[in-house]
């Protein structure tokens, strides 16, 4: 808990330094702690292989962990693996809070793909959530959600960032 914390406040030298004394503790440790280790090592040392590896032993231990899903495609994408973070986003399937999200997320990774099929029912797959959300419940990738034809007005109801406090979201 003291990890995640301190990578919500992006506190991620104090942070790493916890992940990594206790993934030497508890070999069998869950998703979660991957997941904050690997940004700590994006955000921090900016280390992207093996941000990159903490992210895939994330997405190992709880293949359908949407927030461990998320990091990974975010992770892929900025190396321009679209067809990889796409893969990984196809696997993203809960019902969350992050669902928007990793939507969103899969939105972009497909139109840098150039996979039109399917991509205008996602867009008001994404458009419908939008509106049907309460403001506090509305998060989605900003800048893929700008790149999609949504109405103004439901783009300013997004916020970025993870509101179930489950893991953080690059």
């Amino acid at each position: 808990n003291l990890v995640h914390l301190l990578c919500r406040k992006h506190r991620y030298e104090e942070a790493l330094r916890l992940c990594e004394r206790y993934l030497q503790l508890f070999a069998d440790a869950d998703a979660t702690i991957w997941v904050d280790q690997g940004i700590c090592l994006l955000r921090y040392l900016h280390d992207d292989a093996r941000a990159e590896a903490s992210f895939r032993q994330a997405v190992s231990l709880a293949s359908r962990d949407t927030p461990s899903l998320v990091n990974l495609a975010s992770s892929l994408m900025t190396r321009g693996d679209f067809a990889g973070a796409a893969g990984a986003l196809e696997c993203a399937t809960d019902e969350g809070p992050l669902q928007l999200y990793a939507w969103s997320m899969l939105a972009l990774a497909r139109a840098h793909l150039c996979a039109w099929e399917g991509l205008a029912a996602l867009h008001a797959q994404i458009a419908e959530r939008i509106a049907a959300s309460a403001p506090d419940e509305c998060v989605a990738n900003p800048l893929a959600v700008l790149s999609m034809p949504i109405e103004p007005l439901a783009q300013r109801l997004l916020q970025a960032g993870d509101p179930s406090g489950a893991a953080t979201v690059l």
